[in-house]
């Protein structure tokens, strides 16, 4: 099996272990619906891989590694960006859930589901960087690096957060701290993600019209 392929999987396997590992830690136990989200918000992580392994068995390289020059598939592309987006409106959900019920986040599940999902994107982020190709122009490639990285910037603090929430005797009004870092992260994707799309799509449409 081809070095590049074998990330692929173990990053797949990675993202679907941890992300089902949270929905059910969220069903059985937290009973939130905002855990809900976010945990299927971490399972749509898992089809960006699955698409990136299609790919790669059907053309010899994934969309991770394509470079500048070469001819992209552009169904994939869209794909990928669906997910993507898909992606964000459950952030928003999420986020809108934790605002409206503060107390839904429970801090167990917290410190399980987001200690799982720390503990995933580092071993993400390791193997994202053994597969990054010799050209830096790769948007698509930059783009999955850095959401890993942000995932786990952002992972850090909520689980401080969620530690906090242990030791103390009541739930307090910090709760609005998860959903303001969701809302950054929000942003932070946003911006790192849009001209890659958007070039993505610009050269889906004019291939079109040729």
């Amino acid at each position: 099996m081809p070095k590049e392929l074998f990330c692929l999987w173990l990053l797949f396997w990675i993202s679907t272990i941890s992300s089902t590992g949270e929905l059910i830690t969220a069903w059985y136990f937290a009973h939130s619906a905002s855990a809900q989200a976010d945990s299927i918000h971490a399972l749509l992580h898992s089809a960006w891989y699955w698409i990136a392994i299609y790919e790669y068995r059907k053309f010899g390289h994934s969309i991770f590694s394509v470079e500048k020059d070469e001819h992209p598939h552009h169904k994939f592309t869209i794909a990928y960006a669906c997910l993507f987006f898909a992606s964000l409106v459950f952030v928003l959900i999420e986020a809108i859930l934790k605002i409206f019920h503060p107390n839904g986040i429970i801090a167990d599940y917290m410190l399980y589901g987001v200690g799982i999902g720390i503990l995933g994107n580092v071993a993400s982020l390791r193997i994202i960087s053994r597969m990054k190709p010799k050209s830096d122009s790769n948007k698509r490639f930059n783009q999955m690096w850095l959401h890993a990285k942000a995932d786990l910037w952002v992972s850090i603090p909520v689980l401080v957060y969620a530690i906090i929430l242990c030791l103390l005797p009541s739930y307090p009004s910090l709760n609005l701290i998860d959903p303001v870092l969701t809302f950054i992260i929000v942003i932070y994707l946003g911006v790192t993600a849009r001209p890659a799309f958007s070039n993505s799509f610009k050269q889906v449409t004019h291939n079109h019209h040729r």
